[in-house]
C-alpha cells in the first residue's frame, strides 16, 4: 500500500469513527429517554394498582343507588 492509500484509509476510519461515536451518542440519548418514559409509566401503574386494589374503590352492584334518571 502507497502512502496516499493508507493516508486514505485513515481518514475513512476516522470518518465512520465519528459517525459511530455520533450514533452511540444519540442512541445512549434515546435510551435514555426510554427509561425515564419506563419509569413514569411504572409509577402510573403502581398508582392504578393501588386504587383498584383499594376495597373503596371498587363496590358491589347491588350496594349502588341507580342514576337519578331511572
Amino acid at each position: 500500500m502507497t502512502y496516499d492509500e493508507l493516508l486514505d484509509k485513515l481518514i475513512y476510519l476516522q470518518e465512520k469513527i465519528a459517525w459511530l461515536e455520533n450514533s452511540n451518542e444519540e442512541l445512549t440519548n434515546y435510551v435514555g429517554t426510554l427509561v425515564d418514559k419506563i419509569d413514569a409509566l411504572e409509577y402510573k401503574l403502581k398508582v392504578f394498582e393501588q386504587k383498584a386494589n383499594n376495597e373503596s374503590a371498587v363496590r358491589d352492584l347491588k350496594d349502588e343507588t341507580p342514576p337519578p334518571h331511572y
